[in-house]
């Protein structure tokens, strides 16, 4: 990357990270968040350049974590929580792909997901 490409980079990492309202995808963040970890040799130098916890830049590369089908919610926008994307990341991949096309129909909300979650730790065998 060019400097000038890194600086651009950057900019649109802090405009992802401190606003409620984004103006690019969460998965382009994610995109940024790992070129830029690319070139700055590690996650804690990102973090500093863009002052968000390198533990709040991790959220957002869990989306690749995701079953393909939910990074194209993602992509679309039709996901596009951290929160919801940091949770279904930690589901098995049918739990999954099951909430995403809840959520992405706006049938649950964040709360909602935490809770089914929860629910899911406690009986793993339930379907």
């Amino acid at each position: 990357m060019t400097q000038e490409q890194i600086n651009k980079t950057i900019a649109r990492i802090i405009l992802s990270t401190r606003r409620k309202r984004r103006k690019y995808s969460l998965y382009e963040v994610a995109l940024d968040i790992t070129a830029l970890k690319k070139a700055m040799g590690s996650m804690k130098e990102v973090s500093k350049v863009i002052g968000v916890s390198a533990g709040m830049l991790n959220r957002f590369l869990s989306v690749f974590k995701l079953p393909q089908p939910i990074i194209e919610l993602v992509k679309k926008r039709e996901i596009d929580k951290i929160a919801m994307v940091l949770d279904l990341s930690k589901l098995k991949k049918d739990d999954a792909l099951k909430l995403a096309e809840l959520v992405s129909s706006n049938q649950l909300s964040t709360q909602d997901l935490r809770t089914i979650i929860s629910y899911r730790k406690q009986y793993k065998d339930s379907s």
